[in-house]
């Protein structure tokens, strides 16, 4: 492949992906893992951190692992 191809089939799947809508919702962590234990899960971690600066929106972020009991 010719680095005109390349260049050809990078531009067309960006074309392809131009107009992608995300949207989030945010949760408060507490809430959720209360939710999941309602639910029947076990909340097993609950992990928080800061956004990195600079790479990411400026909110924080949780993880939470859940298992089905």
């Amino acid at each position: 492949m010719t680095q005109d191809q390349t260049r050809a089939s990078y531009d067309a799947v960006a074309a392809a992906y131009a107009e992608v809508n995300v949207s989030f919702r945010f949760f408060d962590p507490a809430w959720l893992s209360a939710e999941l234990e309602r639910a029947g899960f076990a909340v097993e971690s609950l992990t928080r951190r800061q956004p990195y600066p600079g790479a990411e929106v400026a909110t924080p972020r949780a993880y939470i692992l859940a298992r089905a009991v």
